[in-house]
């Protein structure tokens, strides 16, 4: 069961877990970038290459691109945010558990005027490290569910493990009761410390 009227940002700290719940107006996007060894270029590539490219009539009579695999998806979610918020935003007792309100939490921010939400959701992640192996950020929308937050999971069966690029907010003045949020992640790859040697080829 695809999640289709809200998208669910989870971070776990260690130290505390915290839940965006967009439910309101929002967008998601998701564009994959493609990455290749050598792009499509004439007289530049070895011989070597060229026979592993299955190519025999030498570099001036083809391009080539060598693609190992590497690309990157981005995914960027913008939301309005209004006056009411009914899912959790901010700090969790545990994943889909209860909401712990705490004024004296920067991370606890579950009511109140939209824009003051949206920057605590920013200063949260700016003090997270999504990109290293102390902190995970799960992404969970449309497909990408397993359950946590639906009925069922969805067609992938898992969320999306992300790491946070830039998080932007605006604020109009004729429409003082919402903010504007735009959220944009790197997909990532869970990999444990003892499996960097291999990746890094120091093995």
């Amino acid at each position: 069961m695809p999640l289709t009227d809200k998208a669910v940002l989870y971070l776990n700290t260690g130290d505390f877990e915290v839940e965006f719940h967009i439910e309101n107006s929002f967008t998601l996007r998701q564009e994959l970038s493609k990455e290749f060894l050598l792009g499509a270029s004439r007289g530049q590539l070895v011989s070597e290459l060229i026979s592993l490219a299955g190519g025999d009539e030498g570099a001036d009579a083809v391009g080539y691109n060598i693609d190992l695999g590497l690309g990157s998806t981005t995914i960027e979610i913008t939301a309005e945010l209004g006056p009411t918020q009914d899912g959790a935003w901010g700090l969790v007792a545990s994943q889909a558990g209860s909401e712990i309100y705490d004024n004296s939490k920067t991370e606890s921010a579950h009511d109140g005027d939209p824009l003051e939400r949206a920057q605590i959701m920013k200063k949260t992640f700016r003090k997270a490290r999504t990109g290293s192996f102390r902190d995970t950020l799960f992404v969970y929308a449309g497909q990408w569910s397993d359950g946590t937050y639906a009925g069922t999971a969805g067609r992938f069966g898992e969320p999306i493990p992300a790491a946070i690029q830039e998080i932007s907010l605006s604020k109009e003045e004729d429409n003082p009761s919402t903010a504007g949020l735009t959220i944009t992640m790197l997909r990532t790859e869970n990999v444990e410390p003892k499996d960097i040697p291999d990746i890094l080829g120091l093995d």
